[in-house]
């Protein structure tokens, strides 16, 4: 027997709901769908003492917000971090991967380096490898960042394709086409613990306002000479850009900067 067909009123609506790309699980063909990456907005900085990494929280799946409050910055060490652009199993793998062989290498040094500590170069240059030697399967841009006693605070980008740049100051992911040119013309050397994360605040929430792929709460992790401090601010939080409306908190919502 075949299945009566949906009233008219509910296949409108299925067809409504598949135009803003609801999951298949929900009856949504699958060719609307994508696969699930973090189209996003990451970045990070040097600043006199250590370095800040910023992220939003979006991870979507095509037009699907698969999840808004996700983690892109992963612990690799105690004094070095990755920020995670692309697919979001490629850059989770990769993060896996990386922090493996980083534990191998240090138990080989058992002695030579501080317990839960990593040189920032040798973790840059293990996901260079990894990229680069795997670019043509690999939808993974990332950002590492760190603190060590032979260089002190670095920050290293690798863009698709796996090439590896040291920089003052980098950004990644879909958002940062929003903010390049604000960031080149604010960016100061040599800036407090306190500026360098308003900073980046401040840029993540101009790339939010803009990109449709960013948003969510902003998460920072400051790292430096004792280890390293997780902040994450809700988007009521945010500076505002432009003439946008204001965010209004919910009743019974968490504290304004929650200690992650």
């Amino acid at each position: 027997r075949r299945p009566a067909p949906l009233p008219a009123t509910r296949d409108f609506r299925h067809r409504e709901m598949a135009a803003y790309g609801v999951p298949p699980a929900l009856g949504v063909a699958p060719e609307l769908m994508g696969a699930v990456s973090t189209g996003t907005t990451i970045m990070a900085c040097t600043y006199d003492g250590g370095v800040v990494l910023g992220a939003d929280s979006r991870t979507s799946t095509g037009n699907y917000i698969a999840n808004r409050a996700s983690d892109k910055i992963t612990c690799v060490a105690d004094n070095v971090w990755m920020c995670r652009s692309g697919s979001a199993a490629d850059t989770q793998n990769v993060c896996a991967y990386v922090k493996n062989l980083v534990e191998e290498h240090n138990m080989q040094r058992a002695g030579d380096v501080d317990p839960g500590f990593a040189d920032v170069k040798l973790v840059a240059n293990l996901t260079m490898q990894l990229a680069y030697r795997n670019k043509d399967k690999l939808s993974a841009g990332m950002i590492i960042g760190g603190w060590d006693r032979k260089e002190g605070a670095q920050v290293y980008g690798i863009p698709l394709g796996g090439s590896l740049t040291r920089t003052p100051w980098t950004a990644g992911g879909s958002g940062s086409a929003y903010i390049y040119g604000w960031c080149d013309n604010t960016f100061r050397e040599g800036m407090s613990r306190a500026e360098a994360e308003a900073w980046v605040t401040r840029a993540i929430s101009l790339a939010i306002a803009r990109d449709a792929s960013s948003g969510g709460v902003i998460r920072l992790v400051t790292i430096h000479d004792k280890g390293s401090d997780r902040k994450m601010l809700e988007p009521y939080l945010h500076p505002s850009c432009d003439d946008e409306l204001p965010v209004v908190r919910r009743a019974g919502s968490s504290a304004a900067a929650v200690q992650a």
